[in-house]
């Protein structure tokens, strides 16, 4: 079988000290779809290229593009690496087409770019640069061999009769090569290998994506709607009004907002809010720049509830920074770490929540609630105004304004000013946020376009306002974590009020 070159010999002209020296590199970056478990090699009516994986009682099946060499055998810059053609990897669970009555699904597979076997590969790895996409058109996963059993891709719950594709780069890293010396007649050989699992510890985000009967998980696309094949998928939401999105966190009930690839790395960290405000907070907390805020104003009894009122961001002895969450009182009780009287909302998660928890980013745009949801979004990431550019890295954050709007029934999505949400009839009945409890008036991570005094607030009627005094009005607080992508679920709960999922036994 021939082997596909990705990266052919080449003469190139090089600049060094002024003079022009012609070097032979002799680079031949090849990928060579083989096996340790191979069974079989043939190609289909396509001309594709197929092989055939056998582990245990798990049957694979890898087709490859026809293969294309890059132009040029010289080190690339990433941009230029991105430019080359991709090779498509399709990957399709055989159990059932080889008439299996088992009908196994794949629990788990790692797709390893390898030295190819008995090839001679002199190259070092770091060299190799490579990207994963899986729509050709953004490419998530970028990175550099480490070793020689280099995991490139992960994936899990393949049905059997079903596939996976992803869309393969490789190139020579430029930021490596700091001696041409380094990469002068050598060459590296890769091969396509595969492990399959049968049993795995799935991630939780996983579980949700591919649990048929989820309801209310929707996917987005990047224009913020409803993604449909060939779109480029931005995340997951849960949207509507009768939705299993329940979890345990910290021995409460919390919510899951939906699945995010903050990374671009195809791993999907899960985005959770508190389903009822805070009940108990400090009347002040200082912070470990010595800097006192008030926060809690009153305890208000809503329904069967006590709600903690809270000021966003008063300060006693410091500069208020008004709207600027990334310096609010709020912002400090909610994520300090060991607080100098151990009384900030962090230090109250118990230990083992809080290993589960990762850092995230939040954007902090000034946002226009007269648009609809996915216009909200570009807002609060500065997408269409750089000048509103702005983010904060932290564990524990609030809902965005985009947040409520996503979890609204997608109906409502392309045309619904945020604004006008409230006049939307039985809009507790379409937007889970609304439809579990009455807590008053919550506040919001983002600030308003009005004035640097105010963000925005919600009410669990429906109303959404852009007037919230941010030193002199006082609201429930609904805290946001992100919880990290390979989180496993335990038992066998299934997303609702009486049977939540759970990460802690």
């Amino acid at each position: 079988m021939m082997e596909p070159s990705l990266l052919k010999k080449s003469d190139k002209n090089i600049n060094i000290q002024k003079k022009y020296l012609v070097i032979a590199v002799f680079l031949m970056v090849t990928l060579f779809m083989g096996s340790s478990y191979s069974l079989l090699t043939n190609f289909d009516n396509n001309g594709w290229e197929v092989i055939s994986f056998k582990d245990n009682d798990l049957n694979l099946t890898l087709s490859s593009s026809n293969p294309v060499l890059l132009k040029g055998s010289m080190p690339m810059s990433e941009e230029e690496g991105l430019k080359g053609d991709a090779i498509t990897l399709t990957f399709t669970n055989t159990d059932a087409l080889l008439g299996n009555s088992k009908n196994l699904n794949i629990k788990k597979y790692e797709i390893k770019l390898i030295n190819k076997e008995n090839a001679k590969s002199t190259l070092d790895y770091s060299y190799i640069k490579y990207a994963i996409s899986f729509n050709n058109v953004k490419y998530n996963i970028i990175g550099n061999l480490k070793d020689s059993n280099n995991i490139i891709y992960t994936g899990y719950n393949l049905e059997a009769g079903k596939s996976k594709t992803i869309y393969l780069k490789v190139w020579v890293d430029q930021d490596k090569v700091s001696d041409t010396n380094d990469i002068v007649q050598k060459e590296f050989v890769g091969a396509i290998d595969v492990a399959l699992y049968q049993e795995a510890m799935i991630p939780a985000s996983e579980e949700l994506i591919t649990n048929e009967e989820n309801n209310g998980l929707v996917p987005v696309n990047m224009l913020g709607q409803i993604y449909n094949n060939g779109d480029y998928l931005r995340e997951y939401r849960y949207s509507g009004g009768n939705i299993n999105n329940y979890i345990i966190f910290n021995d409460e009930n919390y919510r899951i907002i939906g699945l995010f690839d903050d990374d671009g790395d195809g791993k999907y960290n899960i985005k959770i809010v508190k389903d009822t405000p805070i009940e108990e907070a400090p009347p002040t907390y200082t912070n470990s720049l010595n800097e006192t805020y008030n926060i809690e104003e009153s305890v208000e009894n809503i329904g069967n509830a006590s709600v903690s009122k809270m000021y966003w961001n008063n300060s006693v002895n410091g500069t208020t920074t008004y709207n600027d969450w990334s310096t609010s009182g709020l912002m400090y009780y909610l994520n300090d770490e060991n607080s100098l009287n151990h009384n900030s909302y962090y230090d109250t998660i118990e230990a083992k929540y809080k290993k589960f928890i990762t850092e995230a980013t939040y954007y902090l745009g000034s946002v226009d609630l007269d648009a609809t949801v996915s216009k909200v979004y570009a807002d609060e990431r500065g997408i269409d105004n750089k000048n509103n550019k702005k983010s904060w890295v932290g564990k524990v954050g609030l809902l965005y304004p985009s947040d409520y709007g996503y979890a609204t029934s997608s109906s409502l999505w392309w045309e619904t000013k945020l604004s006008d949400y409230k006049e939307v009839e039985n809009i507790r009945k379409v937007n889970w946020m609304l439809a579990s409890l009455n807590s008053g008036w919550n506040w919001f991570i983002s600030p308003s376009f009005n004035d640097s005094n105010t963000v925005i607030d919600w009410s669990n009627s429906g109303v959404v306002n852009s007037n919230g005094n941010v030193t002199s009005h006082s609201n429930g607080v609904r805290p946001v974590l992100n919880l990290k992508s390979d989180v496993v679920f335990v038992g066998d709960g299934d997303g609702s009020l009486n049977n939540p999922y759970r990460i802690v036994e």
